[in-house]
C-alpha cells in the first residue's frame, strides 16, 4: 500500500517493517523567514513573587538554570484573573484594550471593563472550508472623536471596514468554492419527503427511548438505577445526543464534506452495539434485588 510521507516523498507499507519505508514525520513548523524573534510568556494568576527564580514557592528549574548563566527574563506580563488572560491571548493585546479587564460573567459599563471584544482587535483564530484556511484580521481603527481604543504599540492603522469587508469576500468565496449554497432554494425543498423523514426519525427515537426505562428496571436495581446509573445515563444523551448536531457540522466544516457528519451517528452507534453486546449482561432469572 502506497502513501505520501510527512516530507512529500512516497511510501511503502509491505508485510513486514524490512519490506516498508522507514519512519517518517512530518518537518516540525518553523518562524517564516524574517519573523521576530519574540518569547511570549503570559502567566495567569502569577507573577515575579510565584517562581523560585525570583524567591517564589514555584519551582521553575529551566528558568532557574537561565538564571544561574545570566539570563532572566524581567519584563513580564500576567493577567491575574482567566478571562483577562484568554482575552490577551486571543488577541495579542492587554486585556482593558479589548474589553476584558476582569472576568466576563461580571462585566460593567465602564471603559476596558465591558466583556465585549470589539471587532478593531482581531482574535488568532481561522476558518477552515475544506482545505481552504482564513485567517482572521487584526485592525486598529482610526483615533477619532469619542473613541478610547488606541492601535496597539508598534502596529499600522488598518481600516476595519475595508479589514472586514475583504474578509467577508475571501469567506464568501471559500463557501462558493466548496458548493456551500448562500440559502435554501424553497422550489427546490421536497416538503412531502422531509416531513415523512423528520417523522420516521422522531419515530426512530421513540424506537430507543421506550425500551430504555424497562431496560434499566430489569438490569439495575432502584438505589442503583437512581444514583450511580443517572451520570453515565445523562452523559450518553447530553454529551454524546446533544453534541450530535454541533459535532457533525464541526465535521463537515472541517472536511467541506455535507455527508462526512454522519459518520458521527454512525460510529457512535456501532461503539454501542458492540459494548451493549460485550458488557451488557442477561438478568433473566436473576434476583437483582438479592443484595439490597
Amino acid at each position: 500500500m502506497g502513501a505520501v510521507q510527512g516530507n512529500g516523498t512516497p511510501k511503502f507499507y509491505g508485510r513486514t517493517v524490512e519490506e516498508s519505508s522507514p519512519p517518517a514525520w512530518p518537518a516540525l513548523p518553523r518562524a517564516p523567514k524574517g519573523a521576530p524573534n519574540i518569547l511570549l510568556i503570559m502567566t495567569d494568576d502569577v507573577g515575579f513573587g510565584s517562581s523560585s527564580t525570583f524567591g517564589g514557592p514555584v519551582p521553575t528549574t529551566t528558568f532557574d538554570q537561565l538564571a544561574a548563566g545570566g539570563l532572566r527574563y524581567n519584563q513580564f506580563n500576567t493577567a491575574a484573573i482567566c478571562s483577562p488572560t484568554r482575552a490577551a491571548l486571543l488577541t495579542g493585546r492587554n486585556p482593558q484594550e479589548v474589553g476584558v479587564g476582569y472576568v466576563t460573567n461580571w462585566p460593567t459599563g465602564y471603559d476596558g471593563y465591558n466583556s465585549v471584544i470589539p471587532k478593531s482587535a482581531g482574535t488568532v483564530a481561522q476558518i477552515q472550508v475544506g482545505q481552504t484556511v482564513i485567517q482572521s484580521y487584526t485592525a486598529a481603527p482610526a483615533a477619532s472623536a469619542g473613541v478610547n481604543h488606541a492601535p496597539t504599540a508598534g502596529s499600522a492603522s488598518v481600516d476595519t471596514k475595508a479589514a472586514g469587508a475583504a474578509f467577508d469576500k475571501s469567506l464568501s468565496e471559500a463557501l462558493t468554492a466548496a458548493s456551500y449554497p448562500a440559502k435554501a432554494d424553497p422550489a427546490k425543498i421536497n416538503t412531502v419527503m422531509t416531513v415523512l423523514l423528520l417523522t420516521i426519525l422522531v419515530i426512530y427515537v421513540t424506537l430507543v427511548y421506550a425500551p430504555i426505562a424497562a431496560m434499566l428496571v430489569e438490569l439495575f436495581p432502584t438505589r442503583i438505577r437512581y444514583t450511580s446509573m443517572s451520570l453515565p445515563y445523562h452523559i450518553g444523551n447530553g454529551w454524546f445526543g446533544g453534541f450530535l448536531p454541533t459535532t457533525s457540522f464541526a465535521i463537515v466544516a472541517a472536511t467541506g464534506d455535507i455527508y462526512s457528519g454522519l459518520w458521527y451517528p454512525i460510529v457512535i452507534a456501532a461503539a454501542t452495539l458492540v459494548i451493549g453486546l460485550i458488557f451488557v449482561r442477561e438478568t433473566k432469572d436473576v434476583d437483582i434485588y438479592a443484595r439490597d
